[in-house]
């Protein structure tokens, strides 16, 4: 509440206070508003309550479109079927969904979150199409890291626990920053 905020502000002299709020216009329609106050009532020739307000209606719906879009899209991958994960250069898990998890050995998504990088690999026998060994600088994310663009693979992955057998095709894209230097892979 904006009015417990003040009486707080006019019991301590330089007490700052900042927040955002939501003001009703007089033309009835609701606005966002930034605001910073800051008690200088015992400043000789400032004696006074200095505030400064800004609109921030514009800023806090376009965070409502990104926040509602975010929801749509973490909905999206969580119940696709097709694994979907996220690393970092050092093949350290950001994102995963569900099924990205399961395939790849872990019981849950935060399972996976927590291993260390490219720790699931360890967990399959990798090979070629061929039959012959996979080396794991050759998996489409490590060569999206090199520059190389949209790789894609197709090995099978046997358990080494559990001796399940699959095929999977894996593609990934190397997302990048301004200077193109590759910050995480989508895979």
């Amino acid at each position: 509440n904006l009015q417990l905020i003040l009486q707080d502000i006019i019991a301590i002299p330089d007490h700052n206070a900042s927040g955002e709020y939501r003001l009703r216009h007089t033309e009835g329609t609701w606005k966002w508003f930034e605001g910073n106050c800051t008690n200088l009532l015992h400043n000789p020739g400032v004696e006074a309550i200095v505030g400064t307000f800004r609109d921030i209606s514009k800023r806090k719906a376009v965070e409502g479109e990104l926040q509602q879009s975010k929801s749509q899209l973490e909905a999206i991958l969580k119940h696709i079927s097709d694994g979907i994960t996220v690393q970092d250069t050092s093949g350290k898990m950001v994102y995963a969904n569900q099924a990205a998890a399961l395939a790849l050995g872990y019981c849950s998504v935060e399972e996976l979150l927590e291993a260390p990088p490219l720790e699931y690999t360890q967990r399959f026998e990798l090979t070629d199409e061929q039959g012959n060994p996979f080396s794991l600088r050759d998996l489409p994310g490590r060569r999206a890291i090199a520059g190389e663009e949209h790789p894609q693979v197709t090995i099978k992955g046997v358990h080494r626990q559990t001796k399940e057998a699959h095929w999977v095709v894996i593609q990934s894209t190397a997302i990048r920053d301004e200077q193109q230097r590759p910050l995480l892979v989508l895979t």
